[in-house]
């Protein structure tokens, strides 16, 4: 059998890894790194290797962010000086392998302007950790956008986010692939104004034979109906993601709060659009045109929701672009860290005399036996 050869693109080999010992041709093997047989047309080698390499980078102190699977941390290539996010994964973790695999294979088949970009991969052998090299988006996420403003967004601000979202969206639906996890903390910003969908760890290709996906994965408070009842669910379901966003960019606080179980989320979910989208915004001043969109994403039943093709033609988003929402963005993230950066820095804390402590300790532990006293005696 000839094999075809192999293309590669930032350091990914997508030839067939050589055959291990009794194992085919084509399966899925881990050996000294990640493996994706021919068939699934992905391989990491277990050696370092591509454009970029472990040597070529020079980490900063810190990391920038933390999730489930992974560790993010910024790194400088020692040659261009060009910033990049590097995401590190403990390949010998079973659930951490499956998430950096399925993570490395949709970021190298996507190409999108409004999707977090792909610059290769390595393995350090001396901490065992796969190192994914994305886009370093300056200007965080829109969860630290909305914690940082604590006020709603304008309307015109919130529009070039979600255009860019639906952007990344329709380019995923047309690619066949769900990404079942978007919500503020996914959707990272640059100093340039570029909104962009990141974190493909959970992401799911539909063959041409599925249309449908069932396994619950994801953050509830942005899952649609369907995903909390367990039904099966498609592409619509990241559309109703994409309105809880949009009503927290406008809300600029949390629609449900962390404390909310599936159950109370779903029975909240389970009203009319209009009804839905009116209680959450009470309040807020925003245009027509707009409450009519996030309508459009959270209607109830999935086929009722119009999909992003048609969310990025109709009224809120006619006449926006990709260079539009960027030079609309860009200016109001400089102004807010601008503004940021003119804030006096709170107070210290008061400082309390060892004495004064004291006294107060010691008034504290008799309050408190106090108290247990008086609960004691209610007791008996």
């Amino acid at each position: 059998m000839v094999l075809p050869r192999p293309r590669r693109l930032s350091g990914i080999d997508m030839a067939p890894a050589e055959p291990e010992n009794t194992q085919e041709l084509g399966a899925t093997m881990v050996s000294g790194g990640v493996q994706i047989s021919k068939t699934r047309g992905l391989t990491v080698d277990g050696e370092q290797h591509g454009a970029i390499k472990r040597d070529d980078l020079r980490f900063e102190p810190g990391a920038l962010g933390a999730g489930a699977c992974s560790v993010v941390r910024l790194a400088r290539h020692t040659a261009t000086n060009q910033r990049y996010a590097v995401k590190l994964f403990a390949i010998f973790d079973d659930a951490k392998r499956r998430q950096l695999v399925e993570e490395i294979r949709t970021l190298f088949s996507l190409d999108c302007a409004a999707l977090v970009q792909f610059h290769g991969a390595y393995l350090d052998g001396a901490t065992g950790k796969v190192g994914v090299v994305l886009d370093y988006m300056d200007a965080g996420s829109v969860e630290g956008l909305i914690q940082q403003r604590r006020a709603p967004l304008p309307e015109k601000v919130a529009a070039s986010i979600l255009y860019q979202c639906c952007w990344g969206l329709g380019y995923l639906h047309f690619e066949r692939r769900l990404h079942r996890d978007v919500k503020p903390g996914n959707i990272l910003l640059s100093s340039r104004g570029e909104a962009r969908l990141s974190d493909f760890g959970i992401s799911k290709a539909l063959t041409d034979e599925e249309e449908s996906a069932k396994t619950m994965v994801g953050t509830f408070r942005y899952m649609a109906p369907e995903r909390l009842r367990g039904d099966a669910y498609s592409f619509e379901s990241d559309v109703w993601a994409a309105g809880m966003v949009l009503l927290e960019l406008l809300r600029g606080d949390a629609v449900f709060p962390p404390s909310c179980t599936p159950l109370d989320l779903n029975g909240a979910c389970e009203r009319l659009a209009r009804d839905f989208v009116a209680e959450k915004l009470a309040g807020v001043d925003v245009s027509t045109d707009c409450v009519d969109f996030a309508e459009a994403c959270l209607r109830r039943r999935a086929e009722d929701r119009a999909l992003p093709d048609l969310l990025l033609g109709g009224p809120w988003l006619a006449g926006l672009d990709l260079e539009g929402c960027c030079v609309t963005l860009a200016p109001f993230l400089a102004n807010l860290r601008s503004a940021a950066a003119a804030r006096p820095p709170p107070a210290p804390p008061a400082r309390q005399s060892s004495t004064f402590a004291a006294d107060l300790s010691l008034i504290q532990t008799l309050d408190a036996s106090s108290d247990d006293d008086d609960e004691a005696t209610v007791e008996g």
